[in-house]
């Protein structure tokens, strides 16, 4: 197979696959290869039948530094946010990228405009500002339903019993523990409850489960039953 070939096979299959059976490097560097061997992006663009900016803007990626390229690899920065990270200079580049790592994309590029607009600012106290911004701005209340024994267990923990889940959801989440769940729950013997978590802890949540609330709820009975508080 020649040169050229295997680059436009690489690069097809990776495409079509949504980018995510590869290094998202090495998907910018066959990008950047394809340009080399057919002189423009346009060219690439025309011969692949995708935009011409996104395989503009691929082939920059490869020009970021080492370390950002680093934790694109390891798809702590995803690969679109990376591309926000293109404008600003190498170093701004560098400590942008430490400031949005493992950050929702959404987050992350709210960040990288602040970032942008904002110079002579350190990146992370920019990240703390934004985050906090949105802490404040957005209601994380997930709604959950316990059995009422399993309630009383946790009010002899704490008075807080919404501060206690909240804990227990967040160190679970830390540890990323293990669930030993089996409990015989009936639907007329629950009470509801309106927990709020950090944005941080709800998107956990979400990446692990599309629906928080019962995840929370195992968590909760796992975590008594791991303290011997029901067997």
């Amino acid at each position: 197979m020649s040169r050229e070939k295997e680059l436009l096979a690489s690069f097809i299959a990776d495409f079509k696959k949504g980018k995510k059976s590869t290094d998202p490097i090495k998907y910018a560097e066959t990008c950047k290869s394809l340009i080399d061997l057919y002189g423009s992006p346009e060219k690439v663009a025309e011969k692949l039948g995708i935009g011409k900016e996104t395989v503009r803007i691929l082939s920059k990626i490869v020009d970021l530094p080492s370390e950002v390229k680093s934790l694109i690899s390891k798809r702590k920065i995803p690969l679109t946010v990376a591309f926000d990270l293109i404008p600003l200079d190498h170093a701004r580049q560098s400590e942008a990228a430490k400031a949005i790592t493992g950050l929702h994309h959404r987050d992350a590029r709210q960040v990288i405009r602040r970032i942008s607009e904002n110079p002579h600012k350190s990146a992370e106290s920019i990240s703390a500002e934004v985050l906090a911004e949105l802490e404040r701005r957005e209601v994380n209340i997930t709604l959950i339903a316990l059995p009422r024994e399993i309630y009383s267990l946790l009010e002899e923990e704490s008075k807080d019993v919404i501060t206690l889940i909240s804990h227990v959801v967040e160190e679970w989440l830390e540890k990323n523990g293990a669930l030993d769940y089996s409990y015989e729950v009936r639907e007329d013997n629950l009470i509801s409850l309106a927990v709020k978590f950090s944005r941080t802890t709800l998107a956990a949540l979400r990446k692990k489960t599309k629906n928080p609330a019962n995840l929370v709820e195992r968590i909760i009975i796992s975590w008594l039953r791991k303290t011997k508080k029901i067997k």
